[in-house]
């Protein structure tokens, strides 16, 4: 490490979309978790899941539906990973309020979201929407983001507000309580929907991570494309100390072929009978 140079590593997963086993095309949490594992030396690691987190596997269904007064395998997985925060994202409400509510609940990490809103307070619905974490001196402030939908259908009080304006009001109040050094926003998203003429409408982010498959040509904002990259995303900033004041100096981002990567045992078998259940069950409908 340069001499006066201080390094903070973040790791991202995105769009699991339930996989929590070992079903085909799926981010193999259980194999991320050993590339955790081995990053994780100390307490300069910022561990993020940026939404699209809950639903879209067949054993996320068979969980739902018929195991839903249990503890979510997937939340078991990432309570033991160490989360620090997840972003929510409107699909994470496909199978139900239960199912996401008691996932949320059970988890060791928040779920957050500036603008998934109480339709009638206006504020966040779940939890605090930020979270703040200090590394090295460094004061880091994590919001998110999720994309603009409708679920009312599934949740009747829950409104999807605009993000930037929705981001715009918790920046404001994020500086004026907490006075971070460096404030990284989680998108959800197509990136285009907090953009004007190519340019971010989200000023006071130092630092945008957005699964987005659209992208923007011209901007002077740091921005990190998970989408189409590997499903874990590597990420270290540097910081300079000053007097006062830590200034930020580069970033430096991988993709991450998990594949590489052996599974955690351990993890394995904290979900054994859970994954075995879930085979039983799979093998008997389709006979």
């Amino acid at each position: 490490m340069k001499k006066g140079i201080i390094n903070i590593h973040i790791i991202i997963t995105s769009d699991i979309c339930g996989r929590m086993f070992s079903e085909s095309n799926h981010p193999r949490l259980i194999k991320a978790a050993t590339f955790v594992r081995m990053h994780r030396t100390g307490d300069d690691l910022l561990l993020l899941n940026n939404g699209q987190t809950l639903t879209g596997s067949y054993a996320a269904e068979y969980f739902a539906a018929h195991r839903s007064f249990r503890r979510n395998p997937q939340i078991t997985i990432m309570n033991a990973m160490h989360y620090d925060a997840s972003n929510i994202s409107i699909h994470d409400f496909k199978l139900g309020r239960m199912y996401f509510n008691r996932s949320q609940s059970l988890s060791d990490f928040p779920f957050i979201s500036v603008n998934i809103i109480n339709s009638r307070t206006k504020e966040p619905y779940y939890n605090k929407p930020y979270i703040i974490k200090t590394i090295k001196g460094i004061k880091i402030a994590v919001l998110a983001m999720s994309e603009i939908g409708d679920v009312t259908d599934i949740i009747e009080d829950i409104e999807v507000e605009h993000p930037v304006n929705a981001i715009r009001t918790w920046i404001r109040y994020l500086y004026d309580e907490e006075n971070p050094d460096f404030v990284i926003g989680l998108h959800n998203g197509d990136i285009q929907t907090i953009e004007r003429d190519g340019h971010l409408r989200t000023e006071g982010l130092d630092l945008i991570i957005t699964n987005s498959n659209e992208k923007l040509q011209d901007t002077e904002r740091e921005i990190i494309y998970t989408s189409g990259q590997a499903h874990l995303t590597q990420v270290d900033l540097e910081f300079k100390e000053r007097t006062n004041s830590f200034e930020y100096i580069n970033k430096h981002v991988a993709p991450v072929s998990i594949d590489l990567y052996p599974i955690d045992p351990n993890l394995m078998e904290k979900v054994y009978y859970d994954e075995k259940e879930y085979r039983q069950y799979s093998e008997q409908v389709q006979q």
